[in-house]
């Protein structure tokens, strides 16, 4: 979570000691716990002390604190001033803003009113989120104990969890499947595929480790499929050793060492492993390639080694190739003919169709 959503539940405008004694009892005590649930709880909560538009206006404010520029002075303001969510921030005319801090600092609501970077760096952050999604979820162990400083992982975004095994990753992008892994060391790990809930929704998603969790792996090697827009995802370049390049596998040489005697090859197949793509490479001897192998030259592993040509419509046709081989891996394709050309294209037909999710 921002660090905003890490401060003390009574720094919220409002929010006194008493008030935040009841919040504390259920379980509220930073800003980020009343993202984790509906106004409606935060005023059963407070029901004595509170009225259920303060509750929702404590709530709204802990929503606009989720912007980095943000303070709780300056989100009580934006409220009263009917700026109430980070969508009607994004959407209200810069000079607007300005005149509504200003009200709030001649009421004295407020000591400063936010320059205008500051205003600006609102609006943007506003417009981010607004337009986003976000996770929120507990980490436990497989003995039901929160677990602090998991790390998760979505893509780019990582969070670890607190003290009490909570995390919030935000600015996700929405209508997709995403990946999410959680992991500790002396834990294991837990993944889950989920759509990211709007800003505000208090959806919280229970993440339990185990130590044997197997990771989400995917290899086009293998014939699989690999998630869309890779660019949502790190990537990750490894070394491997000559030996380990497996058959069907196929590398491209990217560089030739001064020594006159080795190799750089990098795979063109891809792997997906628990959000991360990664591609391997390795230094090989020039001795066990073909004769006459040169920069930008393609090899497929084999036996031995073999160049072939290759272009992107070459390379497209042989990772289909892999997915049949993949889909008929233990039995037998028909015949050369009619029958053979049929399997394949309905072997092709459902990788298309398939969701990597």
């Amino acid at each position: 979570m921002t660090g905003n959503l890490q401060l003390p539940i009574v720094d919220i405008e409002g929010i006194g000691p008493t008030l935040a004694g009841a919040l504390d009892a259920v379980g509220l005590h930073v800003v980020g716990d009343l993202l984790r649930v509906p106004s409606d709880s935060i005023h059963a909560a407070t029901a004595s002390l509170a009225s259920a538009t303060q509750a929702r206006v404590w709530r709204q404010a802990a929503l606009l604190l989720e912007i980095p520029a943000m303070n709780p002075q300056w989100a009580e303001a934006l409220v009263s001033g009917g700026v109430g969510t980070v969508a009607d921030l994004a959407a209200t005319d810069f000079n607007q803003l300005v005149l509504t801090f200003d009200h709030a600092k001649a009421a004295r609501k407020i000591a400063v009113a936010p320059d205008a970077p500051a205003i600006a760096s609102m609006t943007t952050s506003a417009a981010a989120l607004s337009n986003t999604g976000a996770l929120m979820g507990t980490v436990t162990s497989g003995a039901g104990a929160p677990v602090s400083g998991a790390s998760i992982r979505i893509g780019h975004a990582i969070a670890t969890t607190d003290a009490r095994g909570r995390f919030r990753i935000s600015l996700l992008p929405r209508g997709q499947k995403l990946l999410a892994v959680a992991s500790h060391p002396d834990h294991g790990a837990a993944r889950i595929v989920f759509e990211a809930a709007p800003t505000d929704a208090p959806l919280v998603r229970p993440f339990v480790l185990s130590t044997d969790s197997a990771p989400y792996r995917r290899s086009q090697l293998d014939g699989q499929r690999l998630p869309k827009d890779f660019g949502r995802f790190p990537f990750d370049a490894h070394e491997v050793q000559p030996d380990e390049i497996e058959p069907g596998d196929l590398l491209k040489v990217i560089l030739l060492y001064a020594d006159g005697r080795h190799a750089k090859l990098t795979s063109k197949l891809l792997t997906f492993d628990d959000g991360v793509v990664r591609v391997h490479w390795a230094k090989v001897p020039l001795q066990d390639l073909p004769p006459g192998i040169g920069l930008h030259d393609h090899l497929i592993r084999g036996a031995g080694w073999k160049k072939v040509t290759m272009n992107r419509q070459r390379l497209l046709s042989y990772k289909k190739l892999l997915q049949v081989k993949a889909a008929y891996r233990g039995q037998v394709l028909p015949p050369a003919g009619d029958a053979r050309r049929a399997a394949i294209e309905e072997v092709i037909r459902a990788m298309n169709a398939a969701h990597v999710f």
